[in-house]
């Protein structure tokens, strides 16, 4: 066989598997279905996570107590927008409000809801960015105007479908979310997570993490001679206010907040040595 033909023919060999590979990459769909048209509407569905039992629950302080029942989502509202900073999906009411997207689910009686995935939506490939707010029902903030602004009121004057969002939301600050949990009042542990994603023909598969915009504190009280019955511990210190939006999820970052961190003290009581603490 002649030689410069032996070449050729290795070298057309050699990259047949390549060809293929590329051939298979360029359309995940089923093998009896067209590929999409470039820059097709994708077919998407958004997960949203307040992760599992046992999981790090103090995201923003850094600590490692676990997440324990009741301190998932018991409400969620969710907001895509486009890369012009337009609401392009809300998930809202026929009257415009903002929906509680798990309100059918038993599990957010009980602040239980561990996930929760959307239905299909069709949307252009972009960039896009996703708000997501758990638990902030009943909380209340500071914006630019005001000290007391009711959280839900100011989320449903932010996000409007086909406008955008006014730049103070990065600034916004709950007020002593930790002193105000309760869970039989229906006061659960407020979230909130902001994503950028890009969205091509092929993607199907959207997910979010929630920060939990407080942290727990456990503490076990020493055995020495020191310690009496029937005392308490002293937590001192830390910041009362939170921003809305956490720095490492395209929160504040240089933003200037509104209202004062204010330093806040929490005084819990023990029966005796050995005993455990635990509070927000």
């Amino acid at each position: 066989m002649d030689k410069t033909y032996r070449h050729l023919l290795r070298t057309a060999l050699a990259a047949l598997p390549l060809a293929c590979v590329t051939m298979l990459s360029s359309c995940s769909l089923d093998d009896d279905a067209e590929c999409p048209a470039p820059n097709a509407p994708a077919t998407v569905r958004v997960s949203v996570s307040a992760g599992e039992p046992g999981d790090l629950n103090g995201t923003r302080a850094g600590d490692d107590v676990n997440a324990d029942e009741h301190e998932f989502m018991h409400t969620l509202y969710l907001c895509i927008l486009d890369e012009s900073g337009y609401v392009q999906e809300m998930f809202h009411e026929d009257d415009g409000a903002l929906q509680n997207l798990i309100a059918g689910e038993a599990a957010a009686a009980t602040g239980d809801v561990l996930n929760w995935t959307s239905e299909n939506i069709t949307l252009a490939p972009g960039t896009y960015t996703i708000y997501a707010f758990a638990n902030v029902d009943g909380y209340k903030g500071e914006n630019d105007l005001a000290q007391n602004v009711d959280v839900m009121d100011y989320l449903q004057d932010q996000f409007k479908r086909g406008g955008g969002v006014r730049t103070d939301l990065p600034s916004f600050r709950l007020n002593d979310p930790a002193g105000k949990i309760n869970f039989n009042g229906g006061m659960f542990i407020p979230m909130s997570a902001k994503k950028t994603i890009t969205v091509t023909t092929n993607t199907r598969d959207i997910s979010i993490g929630l920060d939990r915009l407080v942290s727990k504190v456990r503490l076990t009280v020493p055995s020495n001679e020191y310690i009496s019955d029937n005392s308490k511990v002293q937590f001192s210190d830390y910041s009362e206010n939170v921003p809305l939006l956490g720095a490492d999820n395209g929160g504040y970052g240089n933003a200037q907040l509104y209202g004062e961190r204010t330093a806040a003290s929490k005084a819990m009581p023990f029966n005796q040595p050995g005993d455990v603490v635990s509070f927000y």
